[in-house]
């Protein structure tokens, strides 16, 4: 949330920044960081020219269609990814079994890992279980083409937990096409690269609560 606190881009009020949420967020602070460098900003909505819109074919979503452009350049961007990025590149990006080859064969250090299809059939199901002992526990399931962590169990640490966490997945969320792969505890971050540079990093913290002595965890999460 943009506000006035430090005299940081005092023309900016509070009122402008109140939709910068969850998904918005990202393709805001992008859009923002270059008008604040001096590039002209556009956001793209109603009857916009598809044809300018290469690679994308979204729809002109308010908050995250947009381009960023000099006298000498153009880019458009939706949220976060830019023109740049090309379609097979996010095409591997949406599939969890294709993204673990590349991650392989480029010599990036991945965890150990199965994709399993079918899953609404018990044999299906049960080769999944029997598959997880043989890379250990604890293992994760995640769905083989999803996003936002949906679908995604971890720090699984027995059969009894895979089987009620693939009931779960499979009948609950319906998702019948997954990978079962090593768990590996540690910190999270997100990288933002452009071409060949980091251009920047978040860490992501999962949701906690610390104890204040007087409230019940339960109000704390409700506060």
């Amino acid at each position: 949330m943009i506000t006035n606190k430090n005299n940081w881009l005092k023309h900016i009020n509070r009122e402008m920044t109140l939709q910068a949420k969850g998904l918005d967020l990202c393709p805001y602070l992008i859009a923002l960081e270059g008008w604040r460098r001096g590039l002209k900003l556009t956001w793209l909505v109603g009857d916009t020219n598809k044809s300018d819109i290469r690679i994308f074919g979204q729809k002109h979503i308010p908050m995250r269609l947009f381009s960023l452009s000099s006298d000498e350049k153009k880019h458009y961007f939706f949220r976060s990814r830019g023109d740049l990025v090309s379609n097979k590149a996010i095409n591997v990006c949406m599939n969890k079994e294709e993204t673990k080859k590349y991650l392989l064969k480029n010599n990036v250090p991945t965890p150990l890992g199965k994709r399993f299809t079918g899953l609404k059939d018990p044999e299906n199901r049960l080769k999944a279980v029997d598959y997880s002992q043989t890379i250990d526990f604890p293992v994760v399931i995640k769905p083989t083409k999803g996003s936002l962590g949906k679908g995604v169990i971890a720090n699984i640490k027995t059969i009894e937990e895979l089987e009620e966490s693939l009931n779960h997945v499979i009948d609950d969320l319906n998702y019948s096409d997954i990978i079962i792969e090593q768990y590996f505890s540690g910190r999270e971050y997100r990288v933002y690269v452009v071409g060949d540079k980091i251009a920047g990093a978040v860490e992501k913290i999962p949701p906690n609560i610390i104890g204040d002595g007087i409230n019940t965890i339960q109000k704390l999460i409700n506060i």
